[in-house]
């Protein structure tokens, strides 16, 4: 298990947990991400409480959030899809400093501690149109 030590002074800062977005449909869309904290089991709170979990346009602490972000329609059919990227972000210390004992890990030691749900929806607008051979 990655197991990392806490400094409070220099508070816990995670990143580079890129999500990538395709457009590969005919029309606009606004892309939104929401974060849901693994929670402790019986419990309501997150098992990483303390540690706000953000989902940024840029892999930066302050970065703007990833929310009703616009993606543009395939410019044309068969041609390459626009995408986004929306970044995870851990930021702060954890109020349990055991809190660890409630993650379990993968076989390379990963931990997961949220779900991210990403939301798509259509604009108005002009569709790219088919190609006519």
């Amino acid at each position: 298990m990655r197991i990392y030590d806490w400094i409070p002074a220099e508070c816990y800062s995670g990143g580079n947990n890129r999500i990538t977005v395709y457009n590969h449909s005919n029309a606009d869309v606004a892309v939104d991400f929401a974060v849901f904290p693994l929670l402790k089991e019986g419990a309501d709170t997150s098992l990483m409480d303390g540690v706000d979990m953000t989902v940024n346009q840029t892999n930066t602490a302050d970065g703007p959030p990833a929310a009703g972000v616009f993606l543009t329609k395939v410019p044309g059919e068969g041609e390459p899809a626009p995408c986004i990227n929306g970044y995870l972000r851990l930021n702060g210390s954890p109020t349990d400093p055991e809190f660890y004992k409630g993650l379990v890990t993968d076989e390379e030691g990963y931990v997961k501690v949220a779900g991210i749900a990403v939301t798509i929806t259509h604009l108005d607008g002009p569709r790219t149109p088919k190609r006519i051979s």
